[in-house]
């Protein structure tokens, strides 16, 4: 019978006297025996997975790569699921190893985060989101690098661990892009992110990591003053500059990486520029350039760049060398708050006519009160 072949297979592998050009011939004609037979695809699984093990030792990526990706273990019912996310994890890491990002992305949506919530997976969680942060570093998109950090963070289990992978997760919030909800979850492929780790957008990540670790962040206080400023409304680009110096040179999510640090700086410059739309109309740019510390040019290019990103609306008047940051409204939006702004109005003033109308009648009745009493 099929069991029996491949009980008998599994002693000849295991019993360690077969060469490995051997081992190797025997996994190829199992595998090809068992491939799409009933009652027999854990085994054809496993013995697959052997086999791509051997592959990679003999340096054929892409083959073992193939391989395991014709294998649809999260089908296969009576196999544990510890072995199910070590073979993704296997995949993903294959994928990643030859450079297949597109690949990637198909692999990771086939894990659910419920499936890594279980106590026994938590060394799968864990390395499936380091290989997580690989692609997402490559895709150059941090939000989604700190959102997996911020899981290593929540299943971490070692105090040193946790810490590492909080400042981790902080100094990539910092630097992400600035994106809307929508863009964000249509990037976020990876389909195993926890609902807990789930912010709107980079400034919310920002806010609620601020508040909801407070605790935590205190024991990188360095990290912790840089985030509440970013939470701030005011100018902050100078005030944190000799912090955000010292960060770039000391934390090893930076000192290595040259583009991260324009990043952050550049990510000061812009919150100062988003600051000074939410309090100004119009302002020179001249004037702009001089409070967000930067030149004509280099402020020019930060307001195109946001304005692309959609995270500011400006206009730059060249002519007068303004730049205006109210957008001008359209007639039926000018028409439609008028007419919200007069409907509150005739509420407000029916409601203190209504007031005014009732304060009479009490006073009317407590004078009448008196009235009668003095008569008797």
């Amino acid at each position: 019978s099929q069991v029996a072949m491949m009980a008998e297979c599994g002693i000849v592998l295991t019993e360690g006297y077969l060469s490995l050009r051997e081992r190797r011939t025997v996994l190829e004609r199992v595998v090809h025996l068992t491939e799409s037979r009933m009652h027999v695809e854990l085994e054809h699984c496993r013995f697959a997975i052997d086999l791509v093990k051997l592959m990679e030792e003999a340096g054929e990526k892409r083959a073992a790569c193939d391989l395991l990706a014709t294998l649809h273990v999260e089908t296969v019912i009576n196999m544990p699921r510890v072995e199910k996310l070590d073979a993704l994890n296997r995949l993903i890491r294959l994928c990643l190893e030859l450079m297949d990002y597109d690949q990637v992305r198909l692999v990771s949506c086939r894990i659910h985060h419920r499936a890594l919530s279980r106590p026994e997976a938590l060394q799968a969680k864990l390395t499936y989101f380091e290989l997580m942060r690989r692609y997402y570093e490559h895709r150059r998109s941090y939000f989604h690098v700190a959102r997996c950090w911020y899981e290593t963070f929540l299943s971490e289990t070692r105090e040193d661990l946790q810490l590492e992978a909080l400042s981790n997760m902080a100094v990539h919030y910092l630097i992400a892009e600035h994106s809307g909800e929508k863009e964000l979850e249509e990037f976020a492929e990876c389909a195993a992110f926890s609902p807990a780790t789930k912010f709107a957008d980079r400034s919310a990540a920002i806010s609620g990591i601020t508040n909801s670790l407070q605790k935590r962040l205190e024991c990188i206080q360095q990290l912790q003053y840089i985030l509440q400023k970013f939470t701030s409304i005011e100018l902050i680009r100078e005030q944190v500059a000799g912090d955000v110096e010292v960060l770039c040179a000391n934390h090893p999510q930076l000192s290595a990486y040259p583009e991260r640090q324009v990043l952050l700086r550049s990510r000061c410059s812009e919150h100062d520029l988003l600051v000074i739309a939410r309090f100004y109309r119009r302002l020179r740019l001249e004037r702009l350039a001089e409070l967000v510390g930067l030149s004509l040019q280099h402020t020019e290019e930060f307001i195109m760049m946001m304005v692309t990103c959609r995270t500011l609306y400006a206009k730059i008047d060249r002519v007068d060398g303004l730049v205006v940051f109210e957008a001008k409204e359209k007639a039926t939006e000018v028409v439609s708050a008028w007419n919200v702004s007069v409907e509150r109005s005739v509420a407000l003033l029916d409601k203190v006519s209504h007031l005014i109308v009732k304060e009479r009648m009490l006073h009317g009745i407590s004078r009448s009160h008196a009235s009668n009493r003095d008569g008797r």
